[in-house]
């Protein structure tokens, strides 16, 4: 379904959000799921973008980590992300061509979409056989520093007059799973001094986002199983892609706090909340995000203002038909 909404509407891109497989498999067999995945999504007419989850390299096997059943960054790329481009340039580290983090660009849209690898971690091995490091192994988010330089330098980009910047993790950026390592709060810190036009240190370099005509509005997440929205300061809205499961009857949200909202989605068989996705839109002109879900949650409108961040919610009536 989601294929088939971008196919027949203005849909931009896809955003897939990580866990693409389950990690658990043999290599040759988690190949085979992203090389499904992969064939799904070619059908789809608009790019495809994918930010890798700690399930998709493959080394949910216990600790340590066996080195032949990791996918490779070389693997992840030359399987989702090269052919799944639609013609739009996914941009690497011009260090990593094999990079799990890139950005493409939508000119007509003045609208580039930054992706980033939350367990970009190392591969290290000391016997051989076995990785030092696993996805679930301590490992702390966002740890290579080159990732967050490249982000700070290179995906910011100063050239980029009045344009906005999505950006696709698979970890909220903010909320209670989001990291709370040296790189992670770096990464929020930012964000920040971007979206607010401030200076902040960058391993030794002072990045100075006062002359930088742009705005991060938007980040688009996975990894927690719930459905939620999230606000980074005054500027930013954090929606975490749906993942639900199947009920005849809703489950209460809860608030964790006055800027984080999440919800156990619900999915009803026979309609289109079976799916379970979310449309988001952003309209630069009138600096809205509208959220439209596809469980039985409410469709949220953010306007960013001067003041903050005013929020809508519009409940559906019962069951989607």
């Amino acid at each position: 379904m989601v294929v088939e909404m971008a196919n027949t509407t203005d849909v931009d891109c896809i955003i897939l959000g990580g866990d693409l497989i389950h990690g658990t498999g043999s290599h040759a067999n988690s190949m085979a799921d992203l090389n499904y995945l992969a064939q799904v999504f070619q059908k789809a007419k608009v790019p495809v973008t994918a930010s890798r989850g700690n399930h998709d390299n493959n080394d949910y096997h216990g600790k340590p980590c066996a080195l032949e059943h990791i996918i490779t960054d070389e693997e992840w790329t030359a399987t989702l992300l090269t052919p799944l481009a639609k013609g739009v340039e996914k941009v690497h580290d011009e260090n990593d061509p094999y990079s799990p983090y890139y950005y493409m660009d939508f000119p007509e849209k003045k609208t580039r979409v930054i992706v980033l690898d939350a367990w970009n971690y190392p591969i290290i091995t000391t016997d051989g056989i076995n990785s030092v490091y696993s996805a679930e192994n301590g490992w702390s988010m966002y740890g290579d520093n080159a990732q967050i330089e490249w982000f700070a330098k290179v995906a910011l980009d100063a050239e980029l007059q009045g344009w906005n910047y999505v950006l696709s993790t698979h970890a909220p950026i903010v909320g209670s799973m989001s990291g709370s390592s040296t790189n992670a709060n770096l990464l929020r810190s930012i964000i920040t001094a971007f979206n607010n036009k401030t200076t902040i240190d960058v391993f030794g370099t002072t990045m100075d986002y006062s002359g930088y005509d742009g705005q991060m509005p938007l980040n688009v997440s996975g990894h927690t199983h719930i459905q939620s929205w999230r606000t980074l300061g005054d500027s930013l809205v954090a929606v975490n892609t749906a993942s639900g499961r199947f009920a005849y009857y809703p489950d209460d949200g809860f608030t964790d706090t006055a800027t984080e909202k999440q919800f156990q989605p619900v999915c009803y068989e026979g309609t289109y909340s079976e799916a379970c996705f979310d449309a988001v839109v952003y309209d630069p002109a009138i600096s809205t995000v509208q959220r439209f879900n596809f469980g039985n949650r409410p469709d949220d409108k953010f306007v960013i203002t001067e003041n903050g961040i005013d929020i809508t919610e519009t409940p559906h009536d019962g069951p989607l038909k």
